[in-house]
């Protein structure tokens, strides 16, 4: 994602995370830790991850514009090539 971040503007990709962390402080230490610098949440309680289905992580999806998931990965690596075609095909 970060690579992904340093070669798409903020208009053309919007990156929101959402941890499931229980411990409000290891949330906050691992964005700094991992120099994620875009949008996250924390689902305290398990709301949003409840409400979007998820049961494992990690879980990428990518939406377009009108909101559809063009891509979408549970676990493993992403295909960064895919992403990028689709991203470039947006813009």
């Amino acid at each position: 994602l970060k690579a992904l971040r340093d070669e798409f503007s903020a208009d053309s990709l919007k990156i929101v995370s959402i941890s499931i962390d229980r411990d409000s402080s290891k949330f906050v230490e691992g964005m700094k830790l991992h120099d994620m610098n875009w949008t996250h949440g924390l689902d305290r309680g398990g709301v949003v991850s409840s409400n979007l289905r998820i049961t494992s992580i990690p879980r990428v999806l990518v939406l377009d514009q009108t909101g559809k998931i063009v891509y979408y990965k549970t676990g493993g690596r992403l295909d960064l090539d895919r992403i990028r075609a689709i991203l470039r095909d947006s813009e």
